[in-house]
């Protein structure tokens, strides 16, 4: 008689051979979405003292957590902060892309807003470069030393570009085709929707411009604006009535400003000649901010102060 435990071990061997992969159990994204948004506010941090930073923690389908600290690319040590409260979370592939985004002062933010929308593509973009890179590259051999901006409108389905197109080009057709074809191959999920934004290409490397969708970012202005402190206190310490004003910048699609104005609180009286001397020097400040260039019409930007 033979022996039962090899018999065994051969049907047991033989029915693993015929079943089939298992598959790895999804999880409903409200499910997720709560872990996700714990992860987040704890990575807020990673950005302490900067109200105006955004963070995003990502949950896609396979399951792995990826954060990003905007503006990005963020310092290295911010972005390993929030890599390591991503890398917390535990692995749960979610029926759908599941996103969480907070302000660094600690509003959640819709992540299907305006600006978390613009803040993600362009991260998306600047993270897969590579191919508009090499664009570059071959341009530069062809016209050393130049400089050009290809805007694009694309449109984004569920996992993957549905349309690109040039709305316009300073750069030859050949370079022009080069990057729209690297534009159709980004893999951006979950982030449906119709975008314009720019690639910056020059002799020493390839750039993202800012989408339309929110063009100038708030962390990028509360930045160019506390390069500028110690000019703005000179100019604020010149005034001798109280109340309220706003410098109005109107930033172009450069980063640079095409004008700017005073907007005073209709309370303040008749001004002194400090007042308007003050007030001249508060717009030569206002025209020496830059912010990240960005894509679409001119932007307002409103800068409040309060005089006491």
């Amino acid at each position: 008689m033979r022996p039962l435990r090899p018999i065994l071990c051969a049907c047991t061997l033989a029915a693993c051979a015929h079943a089939p992969e298992a598959e790895p159990t999804r999880v409903d994204s409200d499910w997720v979405q709560p872990r996700l948004d714990e992860a987040a506010r704890g990575a807020l941090a990673c950005v302490r003292d900067e109200p105006d930073r955004v963070l995003e923690i990502e949950l896609p389908p396979e399951g792995h957590a990826r954060a990003w600290v905007y503006p990005y690319p963020a310092a290295p040590a911010q972005q390993a902060c929030a890599d390591r409260f991503a890398s917390g979370v535990p692995l749960q592939p979610a029926n759908d892309v599941v996103r969480s985004v907070v302000r660094g002062d600690g509003q959640q933010l819709d992540a299907r807003g305006p600006r978390a929308r613009a803040l993600g593509l362009r991260a998306r973009a600047i993270d897969q470069l590579d191919g508009v890179e090499r664009c570059r590259r071959e341009w530069q051999r062809r016209a050393p030393g130049q400089s050009a901006r290809i805007g694009v409108t694309v449109t984004l389905g569920d996992r993957a570009v549905d349309a690109a197109e040039a709305t316009a080009s300073t750069a030859d057709a050949s370079t022009t085709a080069c990057v729209l074809a690297a534009v159709r191959g980004l893999r951006v999920a979950g982030m449906r929707g119709t975008y314009r934004y720019s690639y910056l290409l020059g002799p020493r490397g390839a750039a993202v411009g800012a989408p339309d969708l929110d063009p100038v970012d708030a962390h990028a202005l509360s930045s160019a604006v506390a390069g500028q402190r110690a000019a703005i206190n000179g100019c604020v310490s010149g005034y001798r009535s109280a109340g309220r004003l706003a410098l109005r910048v109107r930033f172009g699609n450069s980063g640079v400003p095409l004008g700017t104005t005073i907007d005073r609180d209709s309370n303040v009286g008749e001004q002194d000649e400090s007042d308007l001397r003050a007030d001249a020097c508060l717009r030569r400040v206002g025209a020496a901010l830059r912010v990240p260039p960005f894509d679409g019409p001119p932007s307002d930007q409103a800068i409040p102060f309060s005089l006491r």
